[in-house]
């Protein structure tokens, strides 16, 4: 299952595979998600001087507990967002 996840991930990520530079792509991580053993990782995209597109995404495959509690802390994230800096972006 986690193969299939990062096979995604660097599918869609891989769609935004130009010519970049460091103004231009952002590429970060939320440490709050990591502390709570959630992987996630986004990417922000410059779309225009006042406009940016932010693809992020986590993934928590974890269960806890025995068969018998069937604990578990799963869940998807996926978040697209687009920015508008009234100022630079």
């Amino acid at each position: 299952m986690y193969k299939t996840l990062l096979k995604i991930l660097v599918l869609c990520f891989s769609l935004f595979l130009h010519p970049l530079s460091a103004q231009q792509v952002g590429l970060k991580s939320n440490l709050l998600y990591w502390g709570i053993t959630t992987p996630n990782l986004g990417m922000e995209l410059s779309l225009g001087r006042k406009l940016t597109l932010d693809l992020s995404g986590a993934y928590n495959p974890w269960k806890f507990g025995s068969k018998e509690e069937n604990k578990k802390l799963q869940h998807w994230l996926v978040k697209p967002e687009l920015r508008f800096w009234p100022y630079e972006k």
